[in-house]
């Protein structure tokens, strides 16, 4: 089984594994019909046998050529075959990046087509909108925000604007204001813009705590919504003081507490139009920034004085600066301190500390603001 016949004919060499076998069984078969059929055809055995098996090897030959391709176009036809399959595959590859350069060329376009339509929006944006007039007024901004081309968050942003920088406001598209600020024209949304009138009224809006003391001066204030009464404590404490004095023949009246925000800022503007602002500030504390609306302060008067530098020598004025601490009480705006405090001198405003704080900053010499580090005799 595992030897190969080699045929030879014109043009060709072929190798046929199965031909021997096949012959061999041929060839008996036909020695035995050429015996049996030598008599009828008046040959001898052994001359029917050759030309049986002539005519076989004749006729098997013709069925091998018929069924056996050349090898060289067999080989050929592979090539071609595998050749096409890699122009087909190449010819595939070409249109693939033909596709994805096509892609990339459509996306390079959008992209172009969307900082156009940008560049055309940022170079529209200062002129081309119907503006709506606001109040005329002091305008500044009420916090730092973005000052842009045009009125959306879409814009180029120009700069930033820092909290109370003054501009001025042209008008109103929608909710954004349109300002000038440093020779820009540019647009701001109007949640971020306010007037210097309304940010002196919202301005504070926390309190400050330092050792169970809350602060209030000029560069500590109270929010506006702050308004707790007259504190208990210290009406309890000021009754105690008020009865020792009287027993020692001192009277004294407590005639101005409390104060709510609003009471504060009415009082403020009436002495700003009489004496202006200036000398105002001297005296008279900005709403917001009085110790009055804390409910521990106490403007105290005695002998018929009662806003009057002069009360302090009287034999009542001098007990009070030496004894009020005992009873959780301070001299608030002690004399010569105006650069410290931010106050003229004022000997019927005491404030509320409680005994043991109160003594404390009565023996350390120095004034409230000192003694906590909190010194701001001017409005930040």
């Amino acid at each position: 089984m595992n030897r190969l016949i080699k045929l030879n004919t014109p043009g060709f060499s072929v190798q046929y594994p199965f031909f021997r076998m096949l012959r061999i069984g041929v060839l008996l078969g036909v020695m035995i019909v050429g015996v049996a059929g030598c008599n009828s055809e008046g040959s001898s055995p052994a001359e029917s046998v050759d030309k049986a098996t002539d005519r076989i090897e004749d006729k098997d030959a013709e069925e091998i050529i018929d069924t056996i391709e050349p090898p060289e176009e067999e080989s050929n036809e592979g090539n071609e075959d595998e050749g096409t399959d890699k122009e087909n595959s190449d010819s595939d590859d070409d249109q693939s990046n033909q596709d994805e350069e096509s892609d990339e060329s459509d996306e390079e376009e959008i992209d172009n087509n969307d900082e156009d339509d940008q560049d055309n929006q940022d170079l529209k944006a200062p002129d081309t909108y119907s503006l709506d007039a606001v109040p005329e007024a002091d305008y500044l901004i009420r916090s730092d925000v973005n000052f842009r081309r045009g009125p959306s968050t879409d814009y180029q942003v120009i700069r930033a604007l820092r909290t109370r920088t003054t501009v001025e406001v042209l008008g109103q598209y929608q909710d954004w204001y349109k300002v000038s600020e440093g020779n820009q024209l540019g647009f701001v949304h109007r949640n971020y813009v306010t007037t210097k009138s309304a940010l002196n009224d919202q301005e504070t809006v926390s309190k400050t705590v330092i050792d169970g003391v809350l602060i209030v001066n000029k560069g500590y204030g109270l929010p506006r919504d702050y308004a707790p009464g007259e504190s208990h404590a210290a009406r309890q404490q000021f009754e105690a003081m008020k009865k020792e004095a009287s027993r020692l023949n001192y009277q004294i009246e407590a005639f101005s507490t409390y104060r709510s925000y609003q009471y504060q800022k009415e009082l403020y503007n009436r002495y700003v139009n009489e004496r202006g602002q200036q000398a105002a500030d001297t005296f008279s504390a900005r709403p917001g920034h009085s110790e009055h609306q804390t409910g521990l302060a106490f403007d105290i008067g005695w002998d018929g004085y009662y806003t009057d530098e002069r009360m302090e020598s009287t034999a009542t004025g001098k007990w009070m600066a030496n004894n009020s601490w005992k009873f959780g009480f301070i001299l608030r705006y002690p004399k010569g301190k105006d650069h410290i405090t931010g106050y003229k001198y004022e000997p019927w405003h005491f404030r509320y500390l409680g005994k043991d704080v109160a003594k404390k900053v009565y023996d350390s010499g120095v004034t409230m603001d000192e003694y906590f580090g909190v010194v701001a005799p001017d409005y930040s």
